[in-house]
Formats: structure tokens, C-alpha cells, sequence
């Protein structure tokens, strides 16, 4: 296809790490030396976002979530309190399902059940269980928040490779900054902390450090509103 199009047409093949598809775009590069060899950053995120929701922290409240979700998917009555409640209040945004195509969907059904838990405590009530679901849940969002935005921002048409960098940057430093803070404060102990740094580290060193070519830093540094950055950062 790219001789009939011409060889010439093409800057990059891009595709997820899978081993089939990171093997034929190495294939690829070697047949043709002047195309870029380029991961999906949109699945690399998904990924380190899958590693982060299977951690056994996150197991009981994940759990009560999805229950949760099909209960008010499955109860008319239930459905049809919350729909009603969430109009009296202003919130526009009801229940997500966890799917299977949608990139972070975990995140996505958390956050929209934490958008409606004052609706949702007027239904069912609150009590310990309710103190503890919601603890559990603001811990697990505010982890996976920074991924599943950088996710959405990224998956836009005029995404750059300098983008890429800059999110990567940006979700890591979100994520140090909310790590550093003591437990009492954002219910994430230091265990789990030390899991989620490992978890994402990793990540970024599989996608950005380890990349078969420096296409990230490359455009980063040649992307002018990002070089005006690093100009003031050294004459500081």
C-alpha cells in the first residue's frame, strides 16, 4: 500500500506495543528507514491506567462501583429518583457504565458516581459503609484524574509529538505533587503511593526513554512555544 500511495507520503507509523504491532512497525522501519517508529501514547496511558486500577487497593471499591452502576442501570425507579434529583440540583452529568472500548472507563464511571453522590446519598442514605465508599473513591479518581484527562487531550486531531512529552510531564508532576502530601490529607498511604510512582515510572520510561528514536524531546525542543519555555527556565 505505502509503494502504491508512495513511500515518499509517509513521515511515521504509528500503533500500540502489542507484540505483533510493535514487531511489524520495527519491520517496517528497517524496510524503510525514513519513516519514525511511534507507540500510541493514547493506549501506553490506557495501559499504565489498567495498572493502576488492578492494584488490590482499588479492588473492594471497584467492585462496589460496578454494583452500584448496575443496580441504577437495571432500577427504573431508582434511575428515574436520581435522574429527578440530579435536574432538581443542576447536575447535568448522570451514571457512566464501564465499557469496553472507551479509553480510562473506570475513571470515567467513578467520576461520574462522585458527581452524584449527593443525590445519591439522599436515595440510599449514608452511614459508615457510605463514609468509607466515598473515601475510598475520592482516593482512587484523584490518582487516575491527571491519566484519563491527559488521555482525552491527547486523543484530540492536532495533537503533536511535543504534546505527548508535555502531558507526560504534566500527569507526573500532578501525580508527585499529590503523593508528597501527607496521608490525612488525600487518604493515599505511602504503600500504595510507592505503587503508583513504580507503576508510572515504568510507563514513562517504556514509552518516552526506551522509544526507538527521540521524536518526543525532538519536538519539544523544536516546538517553539515549548523552547521559549526552556529559554526562560535557563536564564533563571
Amino acid at each position: 500500500i505505502m509503494k502504491r500511495v508512495g513511500v515518499e507520503r509517509f513521515c511515521a507509523v504509528c500503533s500500540d506495543n502489542a507484540g505483533n504491532t510493535k514487531k511489524a512497525r520495527a519491520l517496517l522501519k528497517q524496510l524503510t528507514p525514513s519513516v519514525l517508529d511511534i507507540g500510541d501514547c493514547c493506549h501506553h496511558l490506557q495501559n499504565t491506567a489498567k495498572d493502576l486500577t488492578r492494584l488490590p487497593e482499588f479492588k473492594e471499591v471497584i467492585g462496589q462501583l460496578r454494583k452500584i452502576i448496575t443496580y441504577f442501570r437495571k432500577s427504573t425507579l431508582a434511575n428515574t429518583e436520581l435522574s429527578a434529583l440530579r435536574a432538581e440540583d443542576g447536575v447535568a452529568r448522570g451514571l457512566e457504565s464501564i465499557g469496553k472500548t472507551r479509553f480510562a472507563t473506570v475513571y470515567w464511571s467513578s467520576e461520574s458516581i462522585r458527581q452524584c453522590l449527593p443525590q445519591l446519598r439522599r436515595i440510599v442514605g449514608s452511614g459508615k459503609f457510605a463514609i468509607k465508599f466515598e473515601q475510598a473513591l475520592t482516593c482512587y479518581t484523584s490518582i487516575l484524574a491527571p491519566l484519563a484527562r491527559a488521555i482525552k487531550a491527547l486523543e484530540a486531531t492536532n495533537t503533536t509529538a511535543s504534546d505527548v512529552l508535555v502531558f507526560w510531564l504534566a500527569l507526573a508532576s500532578h501525580l508527585d505533587h499529590l503523593l508528597s502530601q501527607p496521608e490525612d490529607v488525600t487518604g493515599i498511604s505511602p504503600t500504595l503511593g510507592r505503587k503508583v510512582r513504580g507503576i508510572v515510572n515504568a510507563r514513562y520510561k517504556a514509552f518516552i526513554d526506551e522509544a526507538p528514536n527521540d521524536i518526543y524531546f525532538g519536538a519539544f525542543y523544536l516546538n517553539p512555544r515549548e523552547l521559549s519555555v526552556l529559554r526562560s527556565l535557563t536564564c533563571y
